[in-house]
């Protein structure tokens, strides 16, 4: 049972989200109780962080963009598909998005950057994986294209010479599945402001209502038997 503040009562996920993620977690990680509950205590201030600093996030959405991209390394790039797709709900498509690896961006897929163009990469806190994010951060950084080039993540993350969003109460130790939380409540406050930023009710953003909070006309298929 989850608790009842997380049953979302608008149209994206967030809330509810994150404490299926979290339950998820805490059930199956195999950690010691002791670590699991540092990293949940890490994390609630992690997450206090970002509606103080709602404003650093304001400042992003004011800027002229036409497009966002989230990138991450390991399991912070499924989290990328996550923030693309608060963007892209709570806007009602009015801004492009793409979601990839750190790696998987740097060829044909950087082609999406142009001068209107957001792009926020999930620093991992793994010290080898981090590289890579940090590369592709400076590789684009380099590229003189871009307008917002950010970094998210702990301290860590702070080896991007460019500019980024870092959380104070992070821990360079912590499980990148549990670092997702506090970092996809950043793309979830973007994705709201972004929302407002375009005329959209956060609520329903769906003028056309072709997508709804509940799914419909889904039919389950009888699967056969012996296949």
């Amino acid at each position: 049972m989850q608790p009842a503040r997380s049953n979302d009562k608008g149209f994206a996920m967030t809330g509810s989200f994150s404490c299926m993620l979290l339950t998820a977690l805490l059930v199956f990680d195999t950690a010691s109780l002791d670590a699991k509950r540092q990293w949940v205590e890490t994390l609630a201030a992690m997450g206090r962080e970002v509606i103080a600093r709602e404003q650093t996030i304001q400042a992003l959405v004011d800027q002229d963009f036409e497009r966002i991209v989230y990138l991450g390394t390991g399991s912070l790039s499924g989290l990328a598909r996550e923030a693309q797709l608060k963007v892209l709900e709570l806007t009602a498509g009015r801004y492009a998005t793409m979601f990839d690896s750190s790696m998987g961006f740097r060829h044909g897929p950087k082609s999406f950057v142009n001068a209107q163009t957001l792009l926020f990469d999930f620093v991992a806190n793994d010290s080898y994986s981090r590289q890579y994010d940090l590369d592709l951060l400076a590789e684009v950084k380099g590229d003189n294209i871009a307008p917002v080039v950010m970094a998210v993540g702990t301290h860590s993350a702070q080896d991007f010479a460019g500019s980024g969003f870092y959380f104070e109460h992070g821990l360079a130790t912590m499980p990148e599945a549990y670092q997702a939380l506090p970092d996809v409540m950043f793309a979830q406050t973007l994705a709201l402001l972004a929302s407002i930023k375009v005329g959209n009710r956060p609520d329903t953003p769906s003028p056309t209502g072709t997508v709804n909070r509940v799914v419909k006309g889904v039919i389950l298929h009888d699967y056969p038997a012996g296949r």
